[in-house]
């Protein structure tokens, strides 16, 4: 796809999510400014990562609650990674600065480490559940030409700065995002616009059920979803899901529900009532048995096979 047609769909998909959630945007609020535009097609992001960022603070507004602070001069943060990979990221925000600008963000990147083992070989359709700004997402749609990413992701304010991240990576026409956040098959009614809120924003959670998918088969399935993992597990259709894949990234943030009383066992209830088998990402110990001594309180990664 050329830079123009990129371009074209960039503005598109960032229009329709904020339609998604009925948030008005005046025509043209998504473009870049002439100088910016020029620059950008050059290889030079730095105004229209300010144009983005103008934007997002006109459009969202109040939306917006106190504690999230954009940063006066953003910017794009290009990280090159053993064997000639690369990847561009957009710091606009304190919390992609935290995330991503920090030294050493990359070795948080567990996709470098399964890359390396060979985990996305043959892939073409991923899965991401939580997608935050879209850093996942772009990297496994750099992996072929051919490959596909859906992506999940609640936030409106880290979707439309994953879509810019799709944007200057080259990859906006294979990665699509649902704005809302991924919902069991079976959830209760109602659940689909919760009130719960999302991190920065004084705006209702708004879902989207699994099932609402057209096609459910996926090669690599990444799942980063602060505690609602618990309810995916015991949806039939995820559990489908995860078994077609040829693997999954499952992330289970135990120490979000242990305040609530669910303990380790619960969790190894689910896993099994759902037929998973898998081994922890980074010391590839059985997951059964690394769940037997771990910490409720803790949050740990596993690869499903």
């Amino acid at each position: 796809m050329s830079f123009d047609g990129d371009y074209e769909i960039y503005v598109k998909k960032m229009n329709a999510a904020f339609r998604a959630h009925d948030i008005y945007v005046e025509d043209g609020c998504f473009k870049f400014s002439d100088s910016a535009l020029l620059a950008a097609r050059n290889g030079n992001w730095l105004g229209a990562v300010g144009d983005l960022k103008n934007s997002l603070e006109r459009v969202l507004g109040k939306n917006l609650n106190s504690s999230h602070r954009f940063l006066k001069k953003p910017y794009v943060r290009d990280f090159r990674f053993d064997g000639g990979d690369g990847l561009s990221v957009a710091i606009i925000n304190e919390q992609s600065l935290e995330w991503y600008g920090r030294d050493g963000a990359e070795h948080a990147f567990d996709f470098l480490l399964e890359s390396k083992r060979g985990l996305f070989a043959n892939s073409k359709r991923y899965l991401d559940l939580g997608g935050h700004q879209m850093i996942w997402a772009c990297y496994y749609a750099l992996q072929s030409d051919t490959t596909e990413v859906i992506s999940y992701e609640p936030s409106i304010l880290n979707v439309a700065i994953g879509t810019f991240n799709c944007f200057i990576n080259g990859v906006i026409g294979k990665v699509d995002i649902i704005p809302f956040a991924v919902l069991a098959s079976n959830a209760s009614e109602g659940d689909e616009n919760s009130k719960m809120l999302v991190d920065f924003m004084n705006m209702p959670l708004r879902g989207y059920r699994i099932d609402r998918m057209d096609d459910l088969k996926f090669d690599f399935i990444k799942t980063d979803i602060e505690g609602y993992e618990l309810d995916l597990l015991a949806c039939p259709c995820y559990a489908r899901i995860l078994k077609h894949a040829r693997y999954s990234h499952l992330e289970l943030h135990l120490g979000h529900l242990q305040g609530h009383g669910i303990g380790t066992d619960v969790w190894v209830n689910r896993l099994q009532a759902a037929d998973l088998n898998g081994k922890e990402l980074y010391s590839g110990r059985d997951m059964f048995e690394f769940l037997s001594e771990a910490s409720p309180k803790g949050f740990y990664s596993f690869i499903l096979e």
